[in-house]
Order: C-alpha cells, then structure tokens, then sequence
C-alpha cells in the first residue's frame, strides 16, 4: 500500500512540474509559421445502422499570434461518411450521408517536447445530411435533406517526424467523429 501512494505522489509530482515547465504564451517548438494540413479517418456516431464510407475528414490549421501574442491556430475543416441498412429480407434499404463543412479555433501551449503539438480546438459549422429511403414494395421510396448548424470540440495531439510530415490524432465531436487520426502535413 506504501508503494501504491509513493507512486501516485511521484506520479502528481511530476505531473506539477510538467506544467510549470510548460509555456503557455508561444508555440510548440517547430510548429509554424505555415499552415498544418491534417487528412484522416475518425469513428463517429453510427446510430446502429452500418458504416459504409468512416468518417474521412480534413483540416487546415493557420497559426495566428495577433490575439494577445498567444499560440492561437484559425482554420477550417470538412468531412463526409456514410451509414446504412440494407434489409435482405425485407427490402427495406435506408442510406444516410453526413456532410460537415466548419471553422476551427485552437489554443496550442508549448509542453517544452519538440514537434510535439497538444491542442485544444472549438469548431463552429453548417451540417448536411441525406437520407435516402426504398421502400422495398410496402411503402414508398423517399429522399430527405436536412441542413443545421452545429458546434463541436475536441483535443488534439500532432507529431512531427521530419520537418513537413507527422501524424495527429483528436478525441471529442468534430463535425463527424468522437475520435479521429491520421496523417499531418506542416508547410
């Protein structure tokens, strides 16, 4: 039990000293001054039925340092997937497309580790969905549109192995996923 205490306060101590290394006023090392292209794939919300296309997203991330000099990033970002439900035996076909066109605001802190970036993202957009309906001979064949707004946020995580190429990864709602990973371009 001595153990087990001994290692949780190394734990939180170390812990208190990461973030009193950190810098929250400046980027990360080796991030900016150009754009960060992220372009992967996430899991999001399947409502039960059947993916047929996972969420493929992209994002750009610009930095910015007018607003107080801090480590902001401005951006944007899309994303499309596909579910479905494709009854055999009765008939019944349903496909549902999500669309998510958005706006993307980060923090991003300097935690002192080179081309490692750890973010914090709020988006703001417009979602498209698209049900698509076959009856299978009982009822009638239909197609629906809907359109809305929607807000989502997430944390994010980017490594950069060279100097233009990493890979990121974000937990949280963003537009189509609750986490999402991929592949990271820096310019």
């Amino acid at each position: 039990m001595k153990k087990i205490i001994l290692c949780a306060v190394l734990l939180v101590c170390l812990g208190i000293g990461g973030i009193f290394a950190a810098d929250f006023t400046q980027f990360p090392e080796g991030i900016g001054p150009g754009p960060m292209i992220n372009v992967g794939i996430g899991y999001g919300y399947t409502w039960g039925w059947n993916i047929k296309l996972p969420p493929i997203v992209a994002s750009v991330d610009f930095p910015v340092s007018f607003i107080g000099g801090l480590p902001f990033t401005l951006g944007g970002g899309a994303g499309i997937a596909i579910y479905g439900y494709d009854g055999i035996y009765s008939g019944i076909n349903y496909r549902y497309t999500e669309l998510a066109i958005l706006g993307r605001f980060g923090y991003h802190p300097d935690l002192g580790v080179p081309n490692l970036d750890v973010y914090a993202i709020a988006s703001l957009g417009i979602w498209l969905e698209f049900l698509k309906y076959a009856g299978g001979g009982y009822y009638s064949d239909y197609n629906s549109t809907w359109f809305h707004f929607g807000f989502g946020g997430s944390l994010g995580v980017r490594y950069y192995f060279t100097s233009f190429l990493g890979v990121w990864a974000e937990v949280g709602y963003t537009s189509l996923t609750v986490i999402s990973g991929g592949v990271s371009f820096k310019f």
